[in-house]
């Protein structure tokens, strides 16, 4: 940790705990470079967490806990002397750190606020295991300002505060939290996530037309697999013209996924083309068209609608992101346009673009998967090793171990 001073320092870290002695060590040493100040809050900890927050010098403030994640973030806020305050959670760990000091080093501007950081949410598919890695945008770094408060006793945001004084919120460019949802067990999450919504209900009960309360209501119930509540919560935030319209069209686009994956894609093309009238240029409705498209096997539009998705971050402005839509990886985007040629039977500009998305992510299995079943015809042994690489990388995902058997049965 960087020495600092209540004149000379830049940047205090703060992370809030529970028992996370699994996680927060790697969280701390991701930030320990470029922090002046760790502040860790704790409310009851008995397991190895203090003593891992004391090994990095950490200042430790013990909490009562008050079903408020807000109250907890702000006690942190109100500790922190550096110019810029980050926010990590402790299963989260800090990817590139010398972009972001960089990057405040050399804000020029007296009105930016803040920052918004990609964060790369890793987590298991329910049914088939397969690892997601899915990039979402949060504010997280912001400027130690005594108005910049977080709100909300779940599912908190500081973004509101910042804008709201005149200040302004930028991507931050290079750098990435990683959120290690997968290193959970089920049963640990459907835990939390049925408390997190008994926290949304007592916050809709103060406040029943918050918009961010409601979808968060309706994710959270989709997760649970309570899925006709949570498509019926996203249909009357998507047509309450008075919502903000972000939240509108990532409504629309996630009760489409619903609807397609019951197989009304009719319906669900729809309810997508709404979000889309909304807002043209997002990445999160053409990947959803794109989707439904495909398995309408009207795979010419499909490429069309997976082509025009953004695939980097650089060109996004933070008052035009939608909660779930951030970008598309570039190999996540070639491995879909490869799917739509591989049905059509070309077979070759598959192959290509597989290929080119591996060079950009050599551990990307589903491109690895089928990219082996290219191969299978014509390089059996190839193909195994594709296939065993894909489980070597994601052991659980049932459609690898399904491949591997076909390919080694005699």
């Amino acid at each position: 940790m960087q020495s600092v001073n209540a004149t000379q320092a830049t940047l205090s870290v703060c992370v809030i705990t529970k028992n996370e002695g699994r996680f927060l060590r790697t969280c701390l040493q991701s930030i320990q470079e470029i922090a002046n100040q760790i502040i860790v809050v704790d409310s009851g900890s008995t397991d190895a967490t203090l003593e891992i927050a004391r090994s990095f010098h950490a200042d430790i403030s013990t909490i009562e806990w008050l079903n408020d994640y807000s109250f907890a973030r702000n006690q942190a806020i109100s500790k922190c002397i550096g110019e810029w305050i980050l926010f990590l959670d402790a299963d989260e760990y800090l990817q590139n750190p010398k972009a972001l000091i960089n990057r405040i080093k050399n804000v020029s501007d007296s009105r930016l606020g803040g920052f918004l950081i990609e964060r790369t949410d890793i987590y298991r598919h329910k049914e088939s295991g397969l690892l997601i890695h899915y990039p979402v945008g949060l504010v997280r770094l912001f400027r130690n300002n005594a108005g910049f408060k977080y709100s909300g006793a779940v599912h908190e945001q500081v973004n509101t505060s910042i804008t709201s004084q005149g200040f302004g919120i930028e991507v931050l460019i290079g750098c990435q939290i990683i959120h290690q949802i997968n290193e959970y067990e089920d049963a640990a999450l459907n835990i939390k996530q049925r408390r997190y919504l008994t926290l949304i209900r007592e916050e809709l009960i103060k406040s029943p037309e918050n918009d961010w309360m409601n979808y968060q209501k309706a994710k959270t119930l989709w997760f649970l697999d309570e899925k006709e509540e949570a498509k019926k919560v996203f249909a009357a935030i998507s047509e309450q013209t008075k919502s903000e319209l972000v939240i509108r069209c990532s409504c629309y686009c996630n009760l489409a996924i619903l609807l397609m994956e019951e197989g009304n894609t009719g319906k669900a093309l729809e309810v997508v083309q709404k979000s889309l009238a909304l807002n043209p240029h997002q990445s999160m409705g053409r990947m959803v068209l794109g989707n439904i498209l495909y398995q309408e096997n009207r795979f010419r539009e499909a490429i069309q609608a997976f082509r025009k998705v953004q695939t980097r971050l650089n060109k996004i402005h933070f008052n035009q992101i939608i909660p779930g839509d951030l970008y598309v990886k570039p190999e996540e985007q070639k491995y879909k346009i490869a799917s739509c040629y591989l049905a059509m039977g070309k077979r070759l500009a598959a192959w290509y673009l597989l290929s080119s998305a591996l060079k950009i992510n050599p551990n990307h299995v589903t491109s690895i998967l089928l990219l082996s079943k290219i191969l299978q015809s014509k390089n059996k042994n190839k193909a195994i090793a594709l296939a065993r690489k894909c489980i070597s990388i994601n052991p659980e995902w049932n459609s690898a171990q399904l491949f591997l058997k076909k390919l080694t049965e005699k």
